[in-house]
């Protein structure tokens, strides 16, 4: 109800008498002061003007209660922003002005009410000045409606409907439902009450609409929509239909011939819109690209190739003086005519994308590659000693290293003879060394590795650079030569300790890895040694992991939980020992979070209640559960946190980052969420949380 002051209220006909009076109106904790001038005599005009300027105060009244902190911004014009009445046809002759300013503070406004009008050719004016205080929260509102297809009349379900307050940035999302619902005598698919609780919660005032949906044309409603406090405002609205999908094709395919082509990894088809890259695909022969309409409009488009060189394929045409284009096909720079437009950028842009297709369209386009041609190349593969190798692989390269042909391409024959395809480089890349393909051989020496092991291993000889090469040229070949002289590998042995650093005790069945050579401890010990004759290890320092599931994992360049140590180093022809490896034993402990109301102290089944840990690789692990029908939530086997205090902390064999455990629990909406970080536990322990989750709007 609305409040009165104790002072004595006086009637609208004294006020136009000339006396000024002071009212105080509290309405919903606020209060204006008004004050009323005449500057006529009591007339039927001044009659109608009163009648004006009460109505006006009390739509003041009203609009405040929403608009209170943009009152500024206010005016009683046509299409204000605040919701004013147009009142010229019911008033007519009158004009009436308002002005808003700050009073003392923001908790306050002072505002003129004015209207004017004229009587006997002299303009005639009362004005109501009042003093408004800063209304109380209104109860919030809530915006409910119907989308439908605008066509059919269907229902559309899963529009993604999202408002936003007005000179805010709060925003909300709600998705349209499949079927419709009664509610309040509307037929309703969307509904922005809150979730579980069907509580109200939009502040009113003007909010904007919108909608999308995959389907459908993006959606803007026209106007605000106006939220009033404590009630629903319906808004339905229809979606128009996209246009229908098109779809656009391309095949590779040999220019001679039409026979279809393929690329390898290596190669692309790319399709580009303004200059932007759609999609792009690699060891395929097709694009298959389905074109989207957001209206009515073609689309276009630039398909081209990159790479086609290094799958043997090349565009037919060049822009660099060149007779074929080693990048393939452009339909930007190539047209329908195949007349050449070079000075169009390779992925086309607005004025050069000229495979345009519409709403519906099926539309396929042929790339036209030709084959990149050959040449010969030929020469002999020989030992150290100047003998032939026979059986040499032969590999040849393109100018910057990439496979060309098969792999190998050859072999040599009994005398070291070989003769392979190159690319004739020189029809798609100018005429210098770095454009030379290349030609490496290959063969296999005989080696002995630790433990007297003989067996064999591949040998390369420094790539030749061979050019320049047109296509039909045979080239020879300077002698590649291939060290096959036999070497014996320089190893030695090696053993050690690993220790349990908690209680001093050895540790049996930790795996211990070096260079990929695996040996497990026995009592504590392991050994690097031949079953046979000779030595184990390679000699050299080499690095080396530890692993057994009760220890954190360690290794000797450092890692989440231990600092760097030296490498296990390798002395020929001998047994070393090495320096003792101390693991820490894994600890786990319970973590139990009892969800309780904070108001009532009554417990509160149904909390999400997640737990940020880690894993034995200092990974980050997220656990989640619902409390139970007792209000807990029992977290069992989770890692102490680290490093381990009185043990671990402040030793210079440990890494020293902090990992600890944190909390969150989110109950409903009728609750704050809480969070925790922190948290310490100790191995062994049972820590007990108590959550206390507080009710929104309590302190």
């Amino acid at each position: 109800m609305p409040r009165t002051s104790s002072q004595k209220a006086f009637s609208l006909v004294e006020l136009i008498t000339g006396i000024m009076i002071l009212s105080i109106i509290g309405l919903a904790g606020w209060f204006a002061n008004s004050i009323l001038f005449h500057e006529s005599e009591t007339t039927r005009n001044s009659e109608i003007a009163v009648n004006l300027l009460q109505k006006s105060q009390e739509e003041l009244r009203r609009v405040a209660q929403i608009h209170f902190d943009r009152l500024e911004q206010c005016s009683f014009l046509e299409g204000n922003l605040c919701g004013f009445q147009t009142l010229s046809a019911e008033f007519d002759g009158f004009d009436r002005a308002l002005s808003v300013e700050q009073e003392g503070s923001s908790e306050l406004k002072r505002v003129l009410i004015t209207v004017r009008w004229n009587e006997l050719g002299q303009e005639k004016a009362i004005s109501s000045l009042l003093i408004l205080s800063k209304p109380a929260d209104p109860l919030p509102g809530n915006i409910i409606g119907l989308v439908t297809d605008k066509e059919t009349k269907d229902i559309v379900g899963n529009a993604n409907i999202t408002i936003s307050r007005d000179g805010s940035a709060e925003l909300h999302s709600v998705f349209s439902q499949n079927a419709v619902t009664q509610k309040a005598g509307n037929n309703i698919n969307y509904d922005f009450k809150e979730t579980g609780t069907d509580r109200f919660f939009l502040v009113p005032g003007s909010w904007s609409l919108s909608a999308n949906h995959s389907s459908y044309r993006s959606y803007s409603h026209p106007g605000l929509v106006t939220v009033n406090s404590n009630s629903e405002t319906v808004v339905n609205f229809e979606m128009e239909s996209l246009p229908e999908d098109g779809r656009l094709r391309a095949r590779l395919a040999d220019v001679n011939t039409g026979v279809t082509v393929s690329f390898n990894s290596l190669s692309y088809i790319e399709l580009y819109e303004r200059s932007s890259r759609l999609t792009r695909k690699n060891n395929t022969s097709t694009l298959d690209f389905d074109v989207h309409f957001t209206t009515d409009n073609q689309r276009c488009f630039t398909l081209r190739t990159t790479n086609a060189y290094l799958s043997s394929l090349s565009g037919n045409f060049s822009c660099e003086g060149l007779s074929l284009s080693p990048q393939g096909w452009s339909s930007a720079v190539v047209q329908d005519d195949s007349s050449l437009i070079c000075s169009n950028p390779w992925n086309g842009n607005e004025g050069s994308d000229r495979i345009c297709i519409g709403p519906g369209e099926d539309r396929t386009v042929v790339i036209p590659l030709a084959p990149v041609p050959t040449a010969q190349a030929h020469g002999f593969v020989l030992d150290q000693e100047g003998k032939p190798i026979p059986d040499a692989e032969i590999y040849v390269y393109w100018h910057e290293n990439n496979v060309f042909g098969p792999r190998p391409a050859g072999l040599t024959d009994e005398s070291g003879f070989y003769r392979v395809a190159v690319p004739a480089e020189q029809a798609l890349f100018q005429n210098i060394a770095s454009n030379y393909p290349r030609i490496e051989a290959r063969a296999r020496a005989s080696v002995v590795r630790c433990c007297d092991t003989p067996t064999f291993e591949t040998r390369s000889a420094s790539m030749r650079v061979q050019g320049p090469v047109f296509p039909g040229d045979d080239r020879p070949v300077n002698n590649i030569i291939v060290n096959l002289a036999s070497t014996t590998s320089s190893c030695g042995d090696a053993d050690g300790k690993i220790i349990n650093d908690k209680t001093e005790s050895l540790i049996s069945g930790a795996v211990i890895s070096v260079t990929g050579i695996n040996r497990t401890t026995s009592g504590g010990f392991y050994l690097y040694n031949c079953p046979e004759t000779g030595y184990r290890l390679p000699v050299g320092n080499h690095n080396f992991t530890v692993n057994q599931g009760s220890f954190y994992p360690f290794f000797n360049g450092g890692n989440v939980w231990y600092t760097a140590t030296a490498r296990i180093g390798v002395l020929a022809n001998v047994l070393r020992t090495q320096s003792d490896v101390q693991l820490w034993p894994i600890g786990r402990g319970t973590i139990r979070v009892n969800v309780i109301d904070a108001a009532t102290g009554a417990n509160l089944p149904n909390a999400i209640v997640t737990l940020r840990t880690h894993n034995t690789s200092g990974t980050a692990v997220t656990l989640s559960m619902n409390s139970d029908s007792g209000g807990t939530a029992t977290f069992v086997n989770v890692l102490e946190s680290w490093p381990v205090e009185n043990f671990t902390s402040g030793n210079p064999r440990y890494n020293q980052t902090v990992r600890t455990h944190s909390l969150e629990v989110h109950h409903s909406e009728v609750y704050d969420d809480y969070s925790q970080s922190g948290i310490l536990l100790i191995s062994g322990e049972t820590k007990d949380i108590e959550v206390r989750l507080i009710p929104k709007g309590q302190m």
